[in-house]
């Protein structure tokens, strides 16, 4: 199946504020992207991306004072079910708090 994803994230910056973001798909599924994936900005603001030490794809950009608007689109591919899960897997969710976590 397909299935289309996308964003809209609107970020208020008082003053110019450089980000970085982590916004696209993971490289791990990159040959399921049909076509391809698009990140753009409202006011139209140039972003590097760059992949980290770990293979993520991020972005570097300068929010102008007023703010900014990030809008990703994507169509992928996907077999429809779930993900494998390894219950007998060393890793553990620590949560901060108690107000946000599931």
């Amino acid at each position: 199946m397909e299935i289309k994803v996308g964003f809209e994230i609107t970020y208020a910056a008082a003053a110019p504020t450089p980000m970085v973001i982590m916004l696209s798909i993971h490289p791990s599924r990159y040959s399921d992207i049909v076509g391809t994936e698009s990140i753009t900005t409202e006011p139209d603001v140039p972003i590097g991306f760059y992949r980290d030490s770990f293979g993520n794809v991020c972005g570097r950009l300068v929010a102008p004072a007023g703010g900014v608007t990030l809008i990703g689109n994507a169509l992928v591919r996907d077999s429809g079910l779930p993900d494998l899960v390894n219950p007998g897997s060393s890793r553990s969710i620590s949560c901060p708090t108690s107000c946000c976590c599931i």
